[in-house]
């Protein structure tokens, strides 16, 4: 629990006190998981990080995912439940959002598992949304998260999250005066997650098996330090053409410069050498 990013202690802790979150900032990025018993961290993307925290590390049953124009997907748990609850099988083609707020609401309002709907791509919703029916969909959302209880020993809320690129791609009067919808952002990776990113793919990258301990530390710091202010993403994409351009695990540093840089265009190699060993002669004739 203490190697959990800020935001996922909130989600652990709020999903006791809130029906429904917002979660934005940083969503396209993949996340460092610890697993529970081991020094070990697994990079996922968001809503596969989502669906493993919440069914490892708060026993819920089944995490399931909403994605517009596809329907819902299974992310974690027991893929058996969504069939127990709806009378229907995943993955769930859904386009219609009056049909998508049905099922939502029957997974959570039920009160015999602990489940969660993730609602990702929240953010292209009102642009995408079949007949005009975002905002039908939106005040019955609304409506649910006012009149939820939550169910169990202890009691916790079977949780709605809105996976968003910003904030405010919520309605505001959504989240107004209601206390029972909780905003977390999803920042950049600090420090401590890239150095949990780093430690999980670097030992991809050749020849770090043979190096000793200290110089493991010493690439390992470079990587986190020349990193700073990058996506995980990006990192996963440095290890990616390390080995593509078949460069050491000492090399790392070649590696994340090549991937700031890019390919170098140099205007110089472009001019024929011959003129510019004839170019005192030519600037002769023009002047």
């Amino acid at each position: 629990m203490d190697k959990l990013p800020k935001f996922a202690k909130e989600l652990l802790r709020f999903s006791a006190t809130h029906p429904q979150f917002i979660l934005f900032g940083n969503v396209y990025d993949v996340l460092p998981l610890p697993l529970s018993e081991e020094d070990r961290y697994i990079p996922y993307p968001l809503t596969k990080y989502l669906g493993e925290l919440l069914t490892i590390y708060s026993n819920y049953e089944l995490v399931v995912e909403y994605v517009p124009l596809e329907g819902f997907q299974f992310v974690s748990g027991k893929a058996e439940i969504y069939k127990e609850i709806t009378k229907r099988e995943l993955p769930d083609r859904i386009v219609a959002l009056l049909e998508v707020y049905e099922t939502i609401k029957h997974i959570i309002t039920n009160r015999e598992h602990k489940c969660a709907v993730l609602i990702n791509f929240g953010s292209r919703m009102t642009e995408i949304s079949c007949n005009r029916d975002y905002p039908d969909f939106m005040y019955h959302m609304f409506r649910l998260s006012l009149q939820q209880n939550p169910t169990g020993n202890p009691p916790t809320f079977n949780p709605v999250l809105f996976i968003v690129d910003k904030d405010n791609d919520i309605p505001a009067w959504y989240t107004l005066e209601n206390p029972r919808v909780r905003i977390i952002p999803i920042p950049k990776p600090d420090f401590e997650i890239r150095r949990y990113i780093a430690k999980a793919i670097l030992p991809r990258v050749k020849g770090w098996s043979e190096l000793d301990e200290d110089k493991k530390d010493d690439v390992l710091k470079t990587f986190v330090d020349m990193t700073s202010g990058m996506y995980s993403r990006e990192m996963l994409a440095i290890v990616q053409l390390a080995i593509r351009e078949n460069l050491s695990a000492s090399e790392i540093g070649e590696s994340i410069r090549r991937y700031k840089v890019g390919v170098p265009d140099n205007p110089w190699a472009k001019i024929d050498k011959d003129k510019l060993l004839r170019a005192e002669e030519y600037l002769r004739r023009r002047v």
